[in-house]
């Protein structure tokens, strides 16, 4: 959990308005209890525990946004489908999209072989003291 809030406070390029968890159970709740108070102030704010009560997610979340197994029975409105149906639609999507992410892989990579041979893998300096 802490390598999770460190990633999302300083390393991820995107920024997240708010972070939900829902029905965590009381490992992760006591976890987060103790790595609480280590947060900033503003990361601790986009944080929100729902335990396992659905009411507190519907009042954050939009209901059209939620899939049909997190939804209420009585629900009729928008609904993006079932989880297997949102995921079975991204792995289509991203199929789609194979060839441009291949296309820039590049971009986001480092060839090795093509670091100076003169460059040091390490460095050690030693300090003498008087």
């Amino acid at each position: 959990m802490f390598c999770t809030i460190d990633s999302l406070q300083g390393r991820y390029p995107g920024r997240f308005k708010e972070i939900h968890y829902f029905d965590t159970g009381p490992v992760f709740e006591t976890m987060f209890t103790i790595f609480r108070p280590f947060m900033p102030e503003k990361f601790k704010n986009r944080i929100i525990l729902h335990k396992n009560n659905m009411e507190t997610v519907y009042k954050s979340i939009d209901k059209s946004l939620l899939p049909r197994e997190y939804l209420p029975d009585d629900y009729v409105g928008p609904c993006p489908g079932t989880v297997k149906d949102i995921v079975n639609e991204f792995k289509v999507n991203l199929m789609k999209r194979r060839d441009s992410f291949l296309k820039h892989q590049s971009a986001f990579s480092y060839d090795l072989k093509k670091q100076p041979s003169d460059v040091p893998c390490e460095s050690f300096r030693k300090i003498t003291l008087d």
